[in-house]
């Protein structure tokens, strides 16, 4: 998976994959939330324990890597009608969290309207 904290975006070039970046592409989107389990003892020094958990996903359509970071950096993420997952933590207050992509497929013309379109 791809975090929106990664400071490199992929570059392609060459006649074929441009052909390939003209197309809309399927991505699928997530919300992680982070929770805290406690402190734990190691070496001798408490330190605090956290795990995470997927809390929303949804599936997109986007050119490119690219577009997906300039909508997450703009905050548009916060408009998209997210699907909840339910998890063992959902009750609980997260106390940090990050969006992450991941590219899934190309899509197909006019199948790309389907989904949310970004971009």
């Amino acid at each position: 998976m791809n975090s929106i904290q990664s400071s490199e975006i992929s570059q392609s070039t060459g006649p074929r994959n441009e052909a390939i970046q003209s197309k809309n592409r399927l991505w699928i989107v997530e919300l992680i939330y982070v929770y805290p389990l406690g402190k734990e003892m190691i070496l001798n020094e408490y330190k605090d324990q956290k795990t995470f958990r997927t809390a929303y996903r949804q599936w997109v359509a986007a050119k490119d890597e690219q577009a997906l970071v300039t909508f997450h950096e703009a905050g548009f993420f916060r408009d998209l009608q997210w699907i909840k997952i339910k998890h063992d933590m959902m009750h609980k207050k997260p106390v940090d969290g990050w969006f992450q992509y991941d590219y899934v497929l190309d899509l197909a013309e006019e199948t790309e309207k389907q989904f949310t379109v970004i971009g």
